[in-house]
C-alpha cells in the first residue's frame, strides 16, 4: 500500500483505522468510488485531530498528539528567564526567536533559557538557541541554557554544540555559573 496525502493505492489487505471502527481498505476504496485502474481512489478524509500514518502493510488514522508548547518570560534583577515547555518545532521557533530577540534588546544582566520541560528540539530550535547565544555574547550578556531531556541534549552533543552553547543540567548550576561570570567581570 502506498499513501500520499489522502490518496492510497491498495495492494493486499490493508485497513483504515478510525476511532469508531476498523474498515477494510478495499471497502473504503469501493465506498469512495473507483477512479480507474491507473488513478488511486480517494480515501474518506480523516476526522479533525487525526493524522495518517503509513507503513508498508496498512494505513492508520491515529489521534494527533497535540503537545502544547508554553513559553514564559520572567525577569528579575539578576537575570531574565525564558522558560519553554513542550516541543520546540517548526511552529514554535519563530515565536521563540522573537521572544529571545526582544529580551536581548532589553539588555538584561543575564539570560537564562530554561528547556528543562522540553521533550523535543528541532534543528530550527537549535539554530534559534545558537543565534540567541551569539547575540548575547556580542552584546556582553551572559547566557545559560538549562536542558535535561535526552532528546534535547543528544543532538547538542552529537553536533558538538555544547562547545558553543552554555548548557547546564539544572537551574542551580546555571545560576552558579552566571554568578561566577558576574564576579569575573
Amino acid at each position: 500500500m502506498r499513501v500520499t496525502g489522502r490518496r492510497a493505492a491498495p495492494s493486499g489487505d490493508a485497513s483504515v483505522e478510525t476511532p469508531a471502527a476498523t474498515v477494510p481498505l478495499r471497502s473504503a476504496v469501493q465506498a469512495a468510488g473507483s477512479t480507474g485502474k491507473h488513478r488511486p481512489a480517494r480515501l474518506p478524509a480523516p476526522t479533525r485531530g487525526h493524522r495518517i500514518f503509513a507503513t508498508t502493510s496498512r494505513a492508520e488514522v491515529s489521534p494527533a498528539q497535540h503537545v502544547r508548547t508554553h513559553i514564559a518570560v520572567a525577569t528579575t534583577t539578576d537575570h531574565a528567564t525564558v522558560a519553554v515547555s513542550g516541543e520546540v518545532d517548526l511552529s514554535v521557533t519563530p515565536r521563540l526567536r522573537d521572544l529571545l530577540a526582544e529580551e536581548l534588546q532589553l539588555e538584561p544582566a543575564a539570560l537564562v533559557v530554561d528547556l528543562s520541560d522540553v521533550s523535543f528540539c528541532s534543528a530550527g530550535g537549535l539554530s534559534v538557541l545558537l543565534d540567541a547565544v551569539t547575540t548575547a555574547h556580542a552584546r556582553g550578556i551572559p547566557c545559560a541554557i538549562i536542558a535535561t531531556h535526552p532528546a534535547v541534549l543528544r543532538p547538542i552533543r552529537l553536533l558538538q554544540l555544547d562547545r558553543v552553547l552554555p548548557v547546564h543540567h539544572d537551574r542551580a548550576d546555571a545560576e552558579d555559573w552566571l554568578s561566577l561570570l558576574h564576579r569575573l567581570r
